[in-house]
């Protein structure tokens, strides 16, 4: 039976914590900062569409989905408008005004970024610190220092950051409809950060308004009364938006994903103010008709070529325990004529088994799909009963470092820092106990544990040769 994610909307929200203070932003007594419950602190407020917890699929798509929509439009590639020289950057920052500098001192020129250079990334999706950190959040190392976040997971040997992106996040079914976290240009301001830090940066584009996963694919409210043709186009323009504006900024992605966890295809659902969804869309990207599937994802693909070639595209599925589906899906794109460069495959031991399962999966693709290479864009912090270990931690950066001519090239902790709020294992910080006597993520300190950390600390020195 699959397992999969959908958003907790019945959740509700708690109140702004007692730190905020003076310094809160002025919309701050509305907005909701990433906080999991009532306890430990009285942490600030979540927006129900941003917490997500698996779910078996099958029963949400029995309950919450109409019957079956009918698919429109042909099979095969669908012919895209010209891509306008400079696109809109409508989720962008404006930028600053020039300033005139003195005559004496000359404003300097900005220091390029360097390219990342290791072929392995040790890697972790903080989409979350984000908006954490607008609300007064702090990270603590095991040498109790308060650091930067990007500074912390660099000396514990992370080297790269997994960020997920949102069409439209204020959207009526938005995945943050206070703050508009997850957009294009918060996007961005991270993504400035992480190669500043000299960091890899590797981008997941839902596709949607709100969280994708098997069993919630969004149509985002603004593409909702729009043909195939149009949507076709909608996907190609969102994803050169995107692409553009970070090139732009000096923060070019090293992989860019399309679409999130696409087991069941994209652009599927109409959704609720929580982000559930209520029906099935009438045009749509279902693999019921893998040809309109191919379509969608190939105008996605392709834009992120348009702007920068040298960038690694992504399809990303849920089936890290599962060779036979991994197998299936992989066949359709071969079918279809997909060409993308990099295969994601979900690995949790709650959803998708034991690590063996995961390890047969990435030692028989690689040898089946030459032309690939292979990722776990997201893992856990989890005990694992095959093999027997206290955390999966170093298993799955073991499995995908060990696919033979350097073709494993990384793996994403998911929020390591929210092991509660995001359902997975017991993350990488120290947790808090509620009055309850339940353990709960902590707020506003994140302390990593050294037992947590000692474990990358290991992998630093032992993958030293690709990092």
């Amino acid at each position: 039976m699959e397992l999969n994610r959908i958003s907790l909307a019945l959740l509700g929200l708690i109140a702004l914590p007692l730190g905020c203070g003076s310094d809160a932003p002025a919309n701050s007594a509305a907005s909701p900062a990433l906080l999991p419950d009532e306890g430990a602190g009285a942490p600030a407020p979540v927006p129900a569409a941003m917490l997500e917890e698996e779910v078996d699929s099958g029963e949400a798509e029995a309950a919450a989905l109409a019957p079956p929509a009918t698919e429109e439009g042909t099979p095969g590639q669908v012919e895209l408008a010209p891509t306008p020289t400079t696109p809109e950057q409508d989720g962008s920052p404006e930028a600053p005004a020039p300033q005139t500098p003195a005559a004496e001192t000359p404003e300097p020129e900005p220091v390029p970024v360097a390219p990342f250079s290791a072929s392995f990334h040790i890697g972790a999706d903080i989409t979350w610190v984000q908006h954490d950190e607008f609300y007064g959040a702090t990270y603590v190392d095991t040498d109790g220092q308060t650091k930067d976040i990007l500074d912390l997971l660099k000396n514990h040997g992370f080297n790269s950051v997994r960020l997920r992106t949102y069409v439209d996040p204020r959207a009526a079914d938005g995945y943050d409809q206070f703050d508009g976290f997850g957009d294009i240009a918060h996007t961005v301001e991270m993504a400035q950060r992480v190669k500043r830090a000299g960091m890899g940066l590797y981008i997941s584009a839902h596709l949607s308004d709100n969280w994708a996963d098997p069993a919630k694919q969004c149509v985002p409210v603004a593409w909702q009364q729009d043909n195939f043709q149009q949507l076709t186009q909608h996907v190609h323009d969102y994803m050169f938006e995107l692409v553009s504006a970070m090139v732009a900024a000096d923060a070019a992605p090293d992989l860019m994903q399309v679409g999130n966890e696409i087991t069941g295809g994209i652009l599927r659902h109409m959704c609720d103010a929580g982000g559930l969804p209520i029906g099935n869309a009438v045009v749509n990207g279902s693999t019921a008709n893998w040809g309109n599937l191919a379509s969608l994802l190939r105008a996605g693909l392709e834009a992120v070529k348009e702007v920068d070639p040298k960038i690694l595209t992504v399809l990303h599925i849920d089936k890290g325990g599962d060779l036979n589906a991994s197998v299936n899906f992989l066949r359709n794109t071969e079918q279809q004529g997909l060409e993308f460069d990099v295969f994601a495959d979900t690995a949790y031991v709650r959803w998708q088994g034991q690590p063996n399962q995961w390890r047969n999966t990435f030692t028989q693709l690689p040898q089946m799909f030459p032309d690939l290479l292979f990722i776990i864009p997201e893992y856990g912090n989890e005990t694992a009963s095959a093999p027997a270990t206290p955390t999966t931690m170093r298993l799955a950066n073991d499995i995908v470092f060990a696919i033979p001519d350097n073709r494993g090239i990384g793996t994403w902790f998911y929020e390591p820092s929210h092991p509660t709020q995001a359902g997975i294992g017991i993350g990488v910080v120290e947790l808090v106990t509620t009055p309850e006597g339940t353990l709960n993520d902590p707020w506003p300190e994140f302390r990593v544990t050294s037992q947590s950390m000692a474990v990358y600390d290991q992998m630093k020195v032992d993958l030293a040769s690709r990092l």
